[in-house]
């Protein structure tokens, strides 16, 4: 499985393991799949930082890489063609990161592993 992570779910495998469903588990622990993480993710992750909204036990920097390399989750580069992808999307739910994650996933055939049900409206596939 080629799959996309979102924000949540890599928070979540490093903090709150208990909060990931046995599915998710299951594909983030399974060697043959192919896990991708987007700069979105930390993009997301500043801007809750910075409102007070989140509190890792390090710098982000710190936080993030590390624990990227040793899950062996590949970093997916936003290409032009992501971004034009946005203009099919339809209009289910605007909030602009899970725009951002699902039309990449949709150019490049990922599954996006999260919980949250807004990402079922798309025709994109999810893995929960």
């Amino acid at each position: 499985m080629k799959a996309l992570l979102d924000t949540h779910v890599l928070l979540w495998w490093v903090g709150e393991p208990r909060r990931l469903s046995a599915r998710a588990r299951e594909v983030l622990d399974d060697d043959r799949n192919e896990l991708h993480w987007s700069v979105v993710g930390t993009w997301e992750i500043a801007l809750k930082i910075s409102r007070g909204k989140l509190k890792l036990p390090e710098p982000l920097q710190q936080f993030l890489v590390p624990r990227l390399a040793r899950g062996g989750i590949r970093q997916l580069p936003i290409q032009s063609q992501h971004a034009l992808a946005l203009l099919d999307l339809p209009g289910h739910h605007w909030d602009p990161f899970h725009r951002m994650l699902i039309a990449p996933a949709r150019v490049e055939k990922l599954e996006i592993l999260t919980a949250d049900p807004h990402f079922a409206k798309y025709d994109v596939g999810t893995c929960w």
